[in-house]
């Protein structure tokens, strides 16, 4: 029950906030390989439309392109269900994670609703990243090297090769060795027979793909190789203390995980104490679980912040051992709430939590409701039942876990409102909305032209491949379309022997305006009305 209880609630989370975000570069990559590989059957090695993309493996492409063979023209929703539901079983995961580490109590399932509803995950989420993918399917496969039996052998392994399928060997740096290094450090018995099986072969078969390219495409995969390689110390480069803002993204439990790194380590016995709560009468706790996650957390920041290359997404794997070690926190929180036991230090920080999440989940919806005035009335009542949720928790808050969750599904579903009614065009004719617009019958068969400033998401939401030239006499249809920034003007083309016959002023999903231009030449023959 707690493993499907975090999926769900996984899916509460981030099925409202498909289109909140906007389509991202990655994203936009992801669709328009998935369509070419729809369209043209060719699994093995992925397509930007025309051009080989190799940058990525192709997995998370491949789950995609099953919503592209069910139906050719998928909605936005439909396209980030295989997302959504990778994302959600690392709430699973994490559940079972917590029982192998810490043994079995209501805190393996905060860990699982802390994992799916951290600010990190939430963005990679619902944003198709690569990376998520990856750190998903390596919590899967630690959760089947802790386990017994062949079955999750197994599981083990294929878990592996889809880590090494969604983001090549990166998790095993970022997530394994950390790991095992903590398991080392603290003396924690590691099954090595097993590990040799799910890293070995897991590897061999998540590594089949990356040999096939290279034999079947080798200049293009060693071209790739090598600016991969180059990247990580020439591109994003960024301080060895990039990192250290982690606490951010964790959203609506950064409290708590700053208490589980600093505060849980307190004396929990104070001068000032009452008598009653003197610290012999309070049991003794074993503190070598939430150690081991403490240390496997400073390993993996640490191993993340050697790499020059730093992204923030990037810090994903260590946010496993962080939300088993926050739901631990969590647990200590509310056990000691019941039993009347927390100091009064850790009853300030309580309270600090909750009077926090009251004002922050209420001051969002009001924010949305103030910049998205079309849907006040379905916001407000979103920022009221934070209030009424809010002052609940504060009156009692043993339930400060649910009384979170539940402020974070009002944020969520009021940011649906905001996300799904936002406007997706000019109201200036001549125009039309950016989904009109790609299935537009006297545009098909026209090629796609850009003098510059196009990329992956242009050509995704214009559902056209562009070809970059470097001036419009290097074009020589009589009839093609122009992408153009927003400030291009139809006069500019005059002189030239074009005509605009059509202009189109059309929004993107993250907010910007792009101008679409038909142009003929003076004499080409008139085009057949659809």
């Amino acid at each position: 029950m707690k493993r499907l209880a975090a999926f769900l609630f996984a899916l509460l989370v981030l099925l409202p906030l498909v289109y909140v975000f906007g389509t991202g570069i990655m994203e936009a990559r992801n669709f328009i390989s998935a369509q070419s590989m729809a369209v043209d059957g060719d699994w093995l090695v992925p397509h930007l439309f025309t051009e080989i993309r190799l940058n990525k493996p192709p997995l998370p492409v491949w789950l995609t392109t099953l919503v592209f063979l069910y139906d050719p023209a998928p909605s936005m929703l439909a396209l980030h269900i295989p997302v959504i539901l990778v994302t959600a079983l690392l709430g699973v995961f994490c559940v079972d994670l917590h029982t192998r580490i810490c043994g079995k109590g209501r805190a393996s399932l905060y860990a699982g609703l802390v994992a799916v509803s951290m600010l990190m995950t939430i963005k990679l989420g619902v944003t198709n990243s690569w990376d998520i993918y990856s750190v998903v399917f390596m919590a899967g496969a630690l959760v089947a090297l802790l386990k017994e039996g062949r079955a999750w052998l197994i599981a083990g392994i294929l878990c592996m090769a889809a880590s090494v399928m969604s983001k090549g060997p990166v998790q095993l740096y970022t997530m394994l060795l950390p790991f095992l290094t903590a398991s080392l450090i603290f003396r924690r018995p590691v099954a090595w027979k097993r590990l040799a099986s799910i890293v070995g072969y897991g590897c061999l078969l998540g590594s089949l793909w990356y040999l096939f390219v290279y034999l079947t495409v080798p200049h293009e995969a060693a071209s790739v190789a090598k600016g991969e390689v180059q990247a990580w110390s020439s591109r994003h480069l960024a301080s060895f203390f990039f990192y250290l803002s982690f606490p951010i993204y964790a959203g609506a439990w950064m409290l708590p995980l700053l208490a589980a790194l600093f505060g849980r380590w307190l004396k929990r016995s104070r001068k000032d104490e009452d008598e009653e709560y003197a610290p012999e009468e309070r049991p003794v706790e074993d503190r070598t679980p939430f150690r081991f996650l403490l240390c496997w957390f400073l390993l993996s920041l640490l191993l993340l912040s050697l790499v020059p290359e730093k992204k923030e997404r990037y810090l994903m794997p260590a946010f496993v051992p962080l939300a088993i070690l926050t739901a631990s926190a969590l647990h200590h929180w509310t056990t000691g709430l019941l039993e009347g036991s927390l100091s009064r230090l850790e009853m300030l920080l309580v309270k600090t939590h909750l009077y926090g999440a009251m004002l922050a989940s209420t001051g969002i919806c009001l924010f949305i409701a103030w910049h998205n005035t079309d849907a006040l009335l379905y916001v407000l009542p979103f920022a009221v039942l934070c209030l009424i949720i809010g002052g609940a928790g504060i009156q009692l808050p043993e339930h400060l876990v649910p009384v979170t969750c539940l402020l974070i599904l009002c944020v969520v579903f009021a940011a649906w409102r905001g996300g799904s009614h936002r406007p997706i065009m000019q109201k200036t004719a001549p125009t039309c909305a950016l989904e009109e617009f790609r299935t537009l019958p006297r545009l098909a068969g026209l090629p796609f032209y850009s003098l510059d400033g196009f990329g992956p998401i242009e050509e995704w939401e214009a559902g056209r491949d562009m070809t970059r030239v470097p001036s419009l006499e290097g074009i020589k249809e009589n009839r093609f379309v122009l992408f153009a920034s927003r400030q291009a003007k139809a006069a500019e083309f005059s002189g030239k022997g074009l005509n605009v016959s059509e202009e189109f002023l059309l929004q993107t999903s993250r907010g910007r305006y792009h101008k679409f231009f038909v142009l003929e030449r003076n004499g080409a023959p008139a085009p057949q009305k659809n």
